[in-house]
């Protein structure tokens, strides 16, 4: 379902990181704040340019329900990415209890 599809689009979004920075390893932390849920992955060494990122929302994932992009997937969520240096947070829109709700 749904959360299958986050999932899927996670998975993609840190094998897109690795393959282009170079990276094995990530930090991934998850926090609750002003009624979204940011999803933090922070990398040492090369940051990713806003081109790249933007290449990757039209990436289609096979592996969800209905072959949705990358960037369905997040908008679907009320998502957004923002990428500080070395550093990617997603960030969806979350019920006061910390849950994604259900499109």
């Amino acid at each position: 379902g749904d959360s299958h599809s986050l999932v899927v689009a996670l998975e993609t979004l840190l094998r897109n990181l690795a393959r282009v920075t170079g990276e094995s390893r990530f930090d991934i932390e998850a926090l609750l704040g002003d009624r979204r849920v940011y999803i933090e992955i922070g990398w040492e060494g090369t940051p990713i340019p806003e081109a790249t990122l933007a290449t990757w929302m039209g990436t289609p994932l096979p592996e969800a329900l209905g072959t949705p992009t990358l960037g369905d997937v997040l908008v679907r969520h009320g998502g957004e990415i923002i990428f500080p240096k070395g550093q990617l947070t997603c960030a969806l829109h979350g019920a006061s209890d910390g849950t994604v709700p259900a499109p």
